[in-house]
C-alpha cells in the first residue's frame, strides 16, 4: 500500500515539475499538500529513474520525462486512432453486411414469390391435367365406338361392294336375287342413285342410262344387241317404259 502511495506521489511531483521547473522540495510539498519527507523520497526515486534532475534553482523534469509523456500521449493517440479506425472499419463492415442482408432478404422474397407462382401454375396444371384426362377418356370411348362402327361399316361396305360389283358385272338381276345379295334394302341403293328397279328386276344405273341413250332402236339393231340389253328391253316393254313405233323401231315411252 505504501509503495502505491509513493508511486502516486512520484506522478504528482513529476507532473508538477513539468509545469513548474526549478521548484524546490518545500515548494513542491506546500503546493501539493504533501509532507516534505514524502516529496524528497519521490524526488529521489524520480532521479534514480532519470526523470528529474537537480539544478541550481531546484528540480526540473528531464527530457526523458517529457519523452515518456509524449510517448504515453502518442500511445493514447494511437490507441484512440486504432479504436476509431476499428469502429470505422466495423461500421463499414456492418453497412456492407446490412446491404448483403437486405439483398438476401429481397432475393428470398423474390424466390418466395416465384415459388408461390409455381405453386399456382402447378395447381392450374393439375386442373388442366384432370380435364385432359377426362377428355382423353371421353375420346377413347368415342374412338372405341368409332372403331366398332367403322368395323361394321367396313363389313357392310365390303358386302355392298360385292353386291354392286356383281350387279356391275351382271348388269341386271332379279329383284329376289338382288335382295339376297344386298345387306340392306334395295330402295337405299335406289335413293343413292346406284341402281334402278324395273318391274321385278334390279338394273345397274350406269348400264340403264347407257341403254336409254341407244333409243330409238330399229328392229334390225335389236338383233345385234347384247343379251342383257335385250332382256332389259323386254322388261321395259312389259312395264310400258318402251314401245314399238309403227312396227319399225323401239322408242322410250
Amino acid at each position: 500500500m505504501f509503495g502505491n502511495m509513493v508511486l502516486s506521489v512520484e506522478e504528482l511531483v513529476l507532473n508538477f515539475l513539468k509545469e513548474n521547473p526549478g521548484s524546490k522540495p518545500r515548494e513542491i510539498a506546500e503546493a501539493l499538500g504533501i509532507s516534505y519527507n514524502r516529496v524528497r523520497i519521490a524526488l529521489y526515486k524520480l532521479r534514480e529513474k532519470g526523470l528529474v534532475m537537480r539544478t541550481e534553482k531546484g528540480y526540473t523534469a528531464t527530457y526523458r520525462a517529457e519523452f515518456r509523456s509524449f510517448r504515453e500521449e502518442g500511445k493514447h493517440i494511437v490507441l484512440r486512432q486504432v479504436r476509431e479506425d476499428a469502429v470505422q472499419t466495423l461500421s463499414e463492415k456492418l453497412s456492407i453486411l446490412e446491404k448483403k442482408v437486405s439483398t438476401m432478404e429481397r432475393r428470398i422474397e423474390e424466390a418466395e414469390n416465384v415459388l408461390e407462382n409455381l405453386k399456382t401454375e402447378i395447381r392450374d396444371l393439375e386442373v388442366i391435367s384432370k380435364k385432359l384426362s377426362r377428355n382423353l377418356d371421353t375420346l377413347k370411348s368415342k374412338l372405341n365406338e368409332f372403331l366398332k362402327y367403322s368395323k361394321k361399316y367396313m363389313v357392310r361396305k365390303q358386302v355392298e361392294d360385292e353386291f354392286l360389283s356383281l350387279l356391275s358385272a351382271e348388269k341386271i338381276l332379279s329383284i329376289n336375287k338382288a335382295r339376297g345379295l344386298a345387306n340392306r334394302p334395295i330402295e337405299d341403293y335406289v335413293r343413292e342413285n346406284k341402281v334402278v328397279i324395273v318391274s321385278s328386276y334390279v338394273v345397274d344405273k350406269e348400264f340403264y342410262d347407257k341403254f336409254r341413250k341407244l333409243f330409238p332402236i330399229s328392229k334390225d339393231e335389236v338383233k345385234l344387241l347384247d343379251e342383257k340389253f335385250k332382256l332389259l328391253l323386254r322388261v321395259m316393254m312389259d312395264e310400258g317404259l318402251a314401245y314399238l313405233h309403227r312396227g319399225i323401231e323401239y322408242r322410250i315411252a
